[in-house]
């Protein structure tokens, strides 16, 4: 196992090829039947498996000793899932598309906040001031 980084910013065109090549790569994984690799090796460059979970391509539950199972959410192969945790332990924390959850509470969420009715120094609304 090799770790995977160059230390340069690739090109959007390079990391959507790469995405691609790892959320195929998570795929195969889950149809063998095998854990989910490591981040920071060949098979999984740093910051590749969460983006594809914000993207809403995979969902990756981590449970006890940051063990990651992740769940294809696209494609043909929608619901396979790599390899669970050897104890049945549940996860403590989730990625997806609605954001980064620890223990059921929301850490960061993916979606845009909804606009404020007014912007600081407008009157307050019903017109009164704290």
């Amino acid at each position: 196992m090799t770790r995977a980084n160059s230390g340069r910013r690739k090109d959007p065109g390079e990391l959507a090829k790469q995405l691609q090549d790892v959320f195929a790569n998570l795929v195969a994984v889950a149809l063998e039947g095998r854990r989910c690799p490591e981040n920071g090796t060949s098979e999984c460059p740093a910051g590749t498996v969460s983006a594809l979970a914000r993207a809403g391509k995979i969902r990756v539950e981590i449970s006890d000793k940051n063990y990651r199972t992740v769940e294809i959410l696209e494609g043909e192969h929608k619901g396979k899932r790599t390899l669970g945790p050897p104890s049945g332990a549940k996860p403590w924390r989730i990625l997806d598309a609605d954001g980064d959850r620890h223990n059921g509470k929301m850490v960061r969420s993916n979606q845009k906040p909804e606009k404020q009715p007014w912007k600081p120094g407008d009157p307050f609304p019903g017109g009164s001031k704290p």
